[in-house]
């Protein structure tokens, strides 16, 4: 539980952790196609790769910041 949950909205990211021996979860459809309550009280770092996925990465956030997140971050990985 004091892990961090990734979740990565596009590929370039979740190839990226997983390169580095990680685990992620790969999210490429709006957030209400996923059960997102695994993240109640949860660190959730939300990772994007291009700017244009920013309005993206930032909805799932509040998606998630709705379910009972403690934390959520949303990173840009620059690839």
């Amino acid at each position: 539980k004091e892990n961090p949950i990734l979740i990565a909205i596009d590929k370039n990211c979740s190839n990226f952790i997983r390169r580095l021996n990680g685990t992620c979860l790969l999210c490429e459809k709006s957030s209400e196609q996923y059960e997102l309550s695994f993240c109640y009280q949860r660190e959730v770092w939300v990772l994007y790769s291009y700017l244009d996925n920013l309005l993206d990465a930032m909805n799932f956030a509040y998606a998630i910041m709705q379910i009972g997140a403690t934390k959520i971050y949303v990173i840009l990985v620059r690839l």
